[in-house]
C-alpha cells in the first residue's frame, strides 16, 4: 500500500527532509543564533530552534552544507509564517515554517543544486530498501503517562 504522504502533494514546491544547520540573525540584530533545518524547497523551510522569534519576523539564513568535499553555504532573506512550541527528552524549543523573501541567483543555483542531490540520494536509498521508503512511519500519537 503506498503512503498517503506519497500519494497526495498539496504544496506547490515539494519539500525534502534533512538535517542541515543554520545561522540566522534577525533583520534588527547583529547577534547570530543557531538553528536546525528539518525541511527544505525552493520556497522554504521548517527550523528548529530554541529562540522565540514572532511570526512575521524576517530573518537573514545561512545555510550550511557538504557539496563534495567543501563545506559550502546559501543565504536567504526569509519571513517567519507559522511557529510552533516543540518539546522533546533532551531538547525544547520551536519549530517554523519560513518563506523565502529573497535569494540571489546564485544561491539560488546553490538551492537548487542541494534539492537535486539530496532526492537523487533519496530514490538511491528506495531503491536499495524498497521496504523503509522515504519516511519511518510511527504508531499514532504518544500516551501520557500518569
Amino acid at each position: 500500500m503506498e503512503r498517503l504522504s506519497r500519494s497526495i502533494e498539496k504544496r506547490r514546491c515539494p519539500r525534502s527532509t534533512v538535517s542541515l544547520p543554520i545561522e540566522y540573525r534577525r533583520a534588527d540584530e547583529a547577534h547570530p543564533w543557531g538553528g536546525l533545518i528539518e525541511n527544505i524547497s525552493e520556497m522554504g523551510l521548517r527550523v528548529l530552534s530554541a529562540q522565540s522569534i514572532a511570526i512575521g519576523a524576517e530573518l537573514n539564513i545561512a545555510v550550511l552544507f557538504v557539496d563534495g568535499y567543501e563545506l559550502t553555504q546559501f543565504t536567504v532573506l526569509a519571513r517567519v509564517v507559522w511557529k510552533n512550541l516543540r518539546f522533546g527528552e533532551d531538547w525544547s524549543g520551536y519549530a517554523y515554517g519560513v518563506d523565502f523573501v529573497h535569494i540571489s541567483r546564485n544561491d539560488q543555483r546553490k538551492l537548487q543544486q542541494l534539492l537535486e542531490n539530496h532526492r537523487s540520494m533519496e530514490g538511491s536509498f528506495e531503491a536499495a530498501y524498497p521496504e523503509h521508503g522515504p519516511e519511518i512511519d510511527f504508531p499514532g500519537p504518544l500516551e501520557v503517562l500518569q
